[in-house]
């Protein structure tokens, strides 16, 4: 057996049935016991539930790791079972971090390629700005590069800065210029997640307040909407990047340059996500993709809806909500949709359909096979 069916045994009931979860005496609530304790649902949760969470010690390329060490290493590295240990059972908390652990080392390898590509190819197309910063719009060299990156020339910035009176700078053109060379779409204006939403990929878009940062290549809307930025990293707690802008009236040239300041998250509004810019949507609804918090019979659960119109559920909730699924303890099925129509086919035969509702359609209200209520809730 592989190491993966080793943490999550697998039992697979016919029909529509559910596992009755079970608690420790101290009321901390184990994830399943072995033994089959079933009842009749009528709801499709009951067609992969994991069996029982075993305490797992893994060999991630020779290192013992446990629950207190996931082995965190390099894109490509797959756990072996070393050992298992089945006589305890673990409380929730500490199965989801051996659940989280064990199978994010199994699935980066394939993430961290995808990822890399499209960094890659930002690198590529900033590399030859990089080495020439600073670029200025007064300089003509090398066919004026500050034009080329822009689209706007010294006499033009003059015009604006003299006659219209306006503070015009290059940092909408540039952004513009690096998004569409790379993403296809020029992403150079202030009203960033408006543009997002028109395109539909607002997905992409990501608060500073989220608690994350942005990558080598993200585009950076800067708190105040009156500047842009492409991120080139955050290290050591500084955040370097390069950006238009770098000059104005009052110097009377423009320029592209490089930046290394602190990394303060106030400071930045929020961001365009490059890796999820790039994914396929397959039409699927931008507000539709992502995680979903579910609640059904008292219950919560949770959703992962993806580009391939495949929905899969798990009783433990995401580490993030920017990581696809990998809990392997609920079940698969397909989802279309027709406007705000959406439904669920789970591979139990259950079907759920929902209505979107509220603002940006975060909240959806339907209907389990027809009969019992169910609610869901954007994450």
């Amino acid at each position: 057996m592989s190491a993966l069916g080793l943490i999550a045994t697998r039992f697979a009931p016919t029909g529509s049935l559910a596992l009755r979860p079970n608690h420790l005496a101290d009321g901390k609530r184990l994830i399943r016991r072995p033994h089959r304790q079933y009842e009749q649902t009528g709801h499709g949760r009951g067609e992969q539930h994991a069996g029982m969470i075993l305490k797992a010690r893994l060999t991630l390329s020779g290192r013992v790791t446990d629950s207190r060490n996931r082995g965190r290493r390099g894109s490509d590295e797959l756990p072996t079972a070393q050992s298992i240990t089945s006589s305890a059972f673990l409380s929730e908390p500490d199965a989801s971090r051996i659940m989280a652990g064990s199978l994010a080392a199994m699935f980066l390898g394939s993430k961290a390629r995808m990822a890399e590509e499209v960094r890659t190819k930002a690198k590529a197309l900033l590399d030859p700005v990089l080495r020439k910063v600073p670029i200025l719009s007064t300089d003509k060299s090398d066919g004026g590069l500050y034009t080329k990156y822009t689209g706007y020339t010294q006499e033009y910035l003059e015009e604006w800065w003299d006659v219209k009176k306006r503070a015009l700078t290059g940092c909408n053109p540039f952004v513009g210029w690096y998004s569409g060379n790379l993403l296809g779409n020029n992403l150079g204006g202030f009203q960033l997640d408006t543009i997002l939403k028109g395109l539909g990929k607002l997905h992409t878009w990501v608060k500073s307040s989220s608690g994350y940062e942005p990558g080598y290549g993200d585009i950076c809307l800067h708190t105040g909407r009156g500047h842009m930025s492409i991120c080139l990293g955050i290290s050591g707690g500084r955040r370097k990047a390069v950006q238009g802008g770098m000059g104005g009236p009052r110097l009377r040239y423009d320029s592209i340059d490089k930046s290394d300041d602190p990394w303060n998250p106030s400071a930045i509004e929020g961001w365009v996500d490059i890796e999820s810019y790039r994914a396929q949507k397959d039409n699927v609804p931008d507000w539709l993709q992502g995680w979903w918090e579910v609640t059904f019979r008292g219950d919560t659960y949770y959703y992962y809806f993806d580009l391939k119109r495949q929905v899969k559920w798990s009783e433990m909730r995401p580490r993030d909500i920017f990581t696809a699924m990998l809990a392997t303890d609920g079940g698969v099925g397909t989802f279309s949709n027709a406007g705000t129509e959406v439904t669920v086919r789970w591979r139990s035969g259950t079907v759920e359909k929902y209505t979107a509702t509220g603002q940006d359609f975060g909240t959806m209200n339907g209907t389990c096979n027809g009969t019992e209520t169910i609610t869901a809730e954007r994450m």
